[in-house]
């Protein structure tokens, strides 16, 4: 896809914590706050996406392990649907087992939501080896007219904290600017 590999990143032994240390390559750093866990199993990924080391970071994810890196470093990340990205991988000698068929995808991991498109566009290339690939694109048809949005500001009974109310209206600012209505 015309991607510059800058190098490997670092995970949990056997791809199941959701932290990232190993005995070989040890513990990696969250960028924004060393004392903090930057996630697992995609950890590495997420923390170099975070510091700039890449602008898109590759993960896997069974059980969370795109989606909480992402969160804990303060990147985009996206669990992609079952079969639109090809899991066929040459260097096994036999065929994954069936929970890793239906279950494991590949994800991208990126600063903006451009990159995690860019990342996910070859991440999800035909592969013919993969039987479970699904062709699916990756924007729907245009939608007609202005999209009507709903926004509560209040609700009855109920305290809101006056930092989540105003980031609530910021939103719907943004979505008024973006031709929603």
């Amino acid at each position: 896809a015309g991607a510059v590999i800058v190098g490997r990143t670092n995970v949990p032994a056997f791809s199941t914590r959701y932290f990232t240390d190993n005995a070989l390559h040890g513990r990696t750093l969250n960028p924004w706050a060393p004392d903090r866990t930057p996630g697992g199993s995609s950890g590495g990924a997420a923390a170099a996406v975070a510091a700039g080391i890449g602008a898109i970071g590759h993960g896997n994810d069974r059980a969370g392990s795109v989606r909480y890196p992402a969160y804990a470093c303060g990147v985009y990340g996206l669990r992609p649907s079952v079969g639109l990205v090809p899991e066929y991988n040459p260097s096994t000698r036999e065929e994954r087992g069936i929970s890793s068929q239906i279950m494991q995808v590949q994800g991208p991991l990126a600063r903006t939501m451009g990159d995690v498109r860019l990342g996910l566009d070859a991440l999800a290339l035909r592969d013919p080896r993969d039987p479970w690939w699904v062709p699916a694109p990756a924007a729907g048809a245009p939608v007609k007219g202005p999209i009507a949005v709903a926004m509560l500001s209040s609700l009855p009974d109920t305290a809101i904290d006056p930092a989540v109310a105003e980031a609530v209206q910021r939103a719907g600012s943004m979505l008024d600017n973006a031709g929603y209505r």
